[in-house]
């Protein structure tokens, strides 16, 4: 039996203005993208199954010419969500089908203008993205916008130069997260070192968290190392002694610096997640759950072009996926520090997977 629906990752199209360093979206082009039709049906398949949560990501879903459809579809029921690293061109034609959304995640991984461009792999696509942030924050003030930087070896040592940049967007949410896998690879050449994520975890966060709270900002870092996530320690706190100086806090950085970001916790506790997120890609398959490394074709449930949403979540290959987890890939994602507030309590409250506290 399913659990309660959670979140859905509608990856829309595969159309991107930008080739960043750390993604994988280029694996994922020449796959025939769903029809308006589609998109329409299974967004009100999405609604009527009680997911409480939709984030489009892409590509670029600001590209895509079904976006205004779904959010429609979707209705105001469903906290919708959409992800952008800016497009070139007039910012202002953008804002129509922004109006219907809930969210707006916009991507950003370094606080220079020259050095984020070379990171998207497009000059000028930093303007063009603070361009957009302008217009929405000018025309559509209530919407909540966050920003997401992805840490990697590339950007580690800036990191402390983010939130300055971003201030003045007045962002409802500022969120780092450290690289891991997407789409088909495992990007270890891009993952930061032990070195930097221990300075990123005990010296830049706990730095960084006061300023952002200040200005009335939530502050997200995804993964938590467990340990930390298990005693609600905030971020103010990790460079607390106590905690720069935990074994297991230190081992748990470690694995982050390998991709391993939810070895320790799958393993203790299984997921929180399996059941109650769900990955639709490009054409249409069906993934058993919300996190990047399950993105791949070893892990598809369904296609909605061949049967209705409902169907594919209540057919066998979800439970047999749930029922080999701890395993690949999901000692690979961030799925503790991604669950509602509730299912994590519940989770860490169970216990053991083996019998053993968590």
């Amino acid at each position: 039996m399913r659990l309660s629906p959670n979140r859905v990752i509608w990856v829309l199209n595969s159309a991107c203005p930008s080739r960043c360093k750390v993604c994988d979206i280029a694996s994922q082009q020449g796959r025939p993208e769903l029809s308006r039709e589609v998109v329409v049906r299974v967004a009100r398949e999405v609604r009527d199954l009680g997911f409480r949560e939709v984030v489009f990501v892409g590509g670029e879903p600001l590209l895509s010419p079904t976006l205004p459809a779904a959010l429609e579809a979707l209705g105001h029921g469903v906290d919708r969500a959409v992800f952008t690293g800016g497009i070139p061109g007039d910012a202002h034609r953008l804002i129509e089908p922004l109006a219907q959304a809930d969210r707006l995640v916009a991507s950003i991984d370094d606080a220079d203008d020259a050095r984020n461009d070379e990171l998207r792999g497009r000059a000028g696509i930093t303007a063009a993205l603070f361009q957009l942030l302008g217009a929405v924050r000018e025309r559509l003030p209530g919407l909540y916008l966050s920003t997401n930087s992805v840490v990697s070896r590339h950007n580690v040592e800036h990191v402390r130069e983010l939130w300055p940049r971003v201030r003045e967007l007045r962002p409802t949410c500022f969120a780092l997260s450290v690289a891991g896998e997407n789409f088909e690879t495992l990007p270890l050449a891009h993952l930061a070192s032990r070195a930097w994520l221990e300075q990123l975890y005990f010296e830049l966060v706990p730095a960084l968290a006061p300023q952002v709270r200040a200005a009335g900002t939530d502050f997200v870092v995804l993964p938590v190392p467990l340990p930390l996530l298990a005693l609600g320690v905030p971020p103010e706190r990790w460079g607390d002694e106590s905690v720069r100086s935990s074994a297991t806090v230190r081992a748990e950085v470690e694995l982050f610096s390998r991709g391993e970001h939810n070895r320790s916790f799958v393993t203790r506790h299984g997921c929180p997640l399996v059941g109650r997120d769900i990955s639709i890609g490009v054409s249409g398959d069906v993934h058993p759950c919300s996190q990047a490394p399950i993105l791949k074709s070893a892990h598809v449930l369904g296609n909605v072009t061949r049967e209705s949403l409902a169907e594919i979540l209540a057919g066998p290959r979800l439970r047999e996926f749930a029922d080999r987890v701890p395993h690949a890939p999901c000692s690979r994602c961030w799925a503790p520090s991604n669950a509602p507030r509730e299912v994590l309590a519940e989770t860490l409250a169970r216990g053991s997977v083996t019998g053993t506290s968590g």
